[in-house]
């Protein structure tokens, strides 16, 4: 069904309202003073402490946020640190997503350094809040394990979860390393506690560069391409209503994959919807490898959500050489990288004429440069090993060998296949002590 122009307008307003109120920043701060306040009624700690978490989250920078740290450090530090594990507090946010993956085991974890001897600590990476709660359910004194191991948690959305965070630096006696999806949240993570550790890059800065192959320009045969699920938070609906008025003759191309309750169909009704009458080609659940290509065959790669995380394939897009196109203001981490080198910050309200303007000076654009200099997983790796070294001076413990580079390819693995001969003994080790929590092929299957 192609709606009439009233009533398709009618559509795009109602949903330009909704999303209005969704993503507006002075409700999401009003909501967070309500929670601060309804924290002064809870009955219990527990409650209270729960509400303080989601009102810090929902807050921006200011005096509130200040006083719920101050509020939040007595129980945090010392004899009262233990009611965020006997109470639970905040897991059950993520109980439901742990439930349906149908086990324990930790994934999209991987080891780049084992413990050494007088103290010197490992290193693991893990990715997805839903992983540090696996962590701390199943590791009973969580105490003992991070001295043997430094921790960096990658977050996935923005504002991160705070009830984690919480339980984290309740059960760490030494600094919590956080890897945030967006570097403006890296202010508000840094003052919820004063050992809160923020790397230097988001989750989506650890690429391998030969593993791209850009094509020359001339020979790109993609106009615009969207890489990302069928949700609804990546504003498919957008693209089309702004095709509607761009050439009928470009090349547009959708990778995704299935969302509980949207599929290929439901974009493709939506398309009918709005009347864009390009002939989109929808590809789901492809290999990476087939992503990549596609990247490497794009002019423009556009991102039109409004909040998410880091979104990892802005910055592939970026290395594969497309220009990257995403919404000005959207709260989401590679907007921090698009300049007049890599792409274009586009006009919600006006993203037929942004659409329009990056594809005739997408050419003029030099993104895969840029990712090289600044997004490649050994140009990461060595602001994390750096940052590693001086806390482990700061704690008076040996650093005598640096990390291994891990990168993303599309989840958390070894560079170099010398490592994981090296690190295997760890792993194992890992296994033997946690058996239900770190698997016995988590080295080779860290995506599971």
């Amino acid at each position: 069904m192609n709606l009439a122009a009233p009533k398709r307008h009618l559509w795009v307003i109602k949903r330009r309202l909704n999303e209005a109120l969704r993503y507006s920043h002075a409700l999401r701060h009003g909501h967070g003073h309500a929670l601060w306040a309804r924290s002064r009624l809870a009955r219990w700690p527990a409650e209270h402490l729960s509400r303080l978490c989601s009102a810090y989250a929902q807050l921006g920078p200011g005096v509130a946020r200040q006083s719920i740290s101050a509020e939040l450090a007595p129980w945090i530090d010392g004899p009262r640190a233990g009611i965020w594990r006997e109470k639970l507090i905040g897991r059950e946010r993520h109980a439901s997503a742990i439930k349906a993956l149908g086990h324990g085991f930790v994934s999209r974890t991987v080891m780049v350094k084992a413990p050494g001897e007088n103290g010197e600590k490992g290193v693991l990476i893990t990715y997805f809040e839903y992983n540090f709660q696996r962590l701390l359910d199943g590791i009973a004194d969580y105490r003992e394990f991070s001295d043997r191991y430094s921790v960096i948690y990658s977050t996935s959305w923005s504002p991160t979860s705070y009830h984690l965070l919480a339980n984290l630096l309740a059960e760490t006696p030494g600094p919590v390393f956080v890897q945030a999806c967006n570097y403006e949240e890296v202010p508000g993570l840094n003052s919820f506690h004063p050992r809160v550790r923020c790397l230097e890059t988001l989750p989506c800065d650890w690429l391998q560069p030969d593993l791209y192959r850009p094509r020359p320009f001339a020979e790109r045969d993609i106009d615009i391409l969207v890489v990302s699920n069928w949700a609804p938070f990546k504003r498919h609906w957008a693209l089309f209503n702004a095709l509607r008025d761009l050439p009928e003759n470009l090349r547009i191309v959708c990778v995704g994959q299935p969302e509980v309750g949207h599929s290929v169909e439901t974009l493709r009704a939506m398309q009918r919807l709005l009347g864009a009458k390009q002939d989109i080609e929808f590809l789901q659940s492809i290999p990476i490898e087939e992503v990549t290509d596609l990247q490497c065959r794009a002019k423009v790669s556009a991102i039109f959500s409004r909040r998410e995380g880091c979104c990892v394939a802005a910055t592939e897009s970026l290395m594969a050489g497309a220009a990257l196109a995403l919404v000005k203001g959207a709260c989401i981490g590679p907007l921090a990288y698009v300049n007049d080198r890599t792409g274009f910050a586009l006009d919600d309200h006006r993203l037929a004429e942004g659409l329009r303007t990056a594809l005739a000076h997408a050419h003029e654009r030099r993104p895969r440069e840029y990712a090289v200099e600044r997004l490649s997983c050994e140009v990461s790796a060595q602001k994390l090993n750096d940052l590693l070294k001086r806390e482990a001076a700061a704690e008076g413990r040996p650093w005598t060998r640096d990390i291994h580079t891990p990168c993303w390819r599309p989840y958390p693995r070894l560079l170099e296949p010398a490592a994981k001969t090296e690190l295997q003994p760890a792993y194992d080790e890992l296994h033997r002590r946690y058996p239900a929590v770190f698997p016995d092929h988590l080295l080779d299957t860290s995506h599971l």
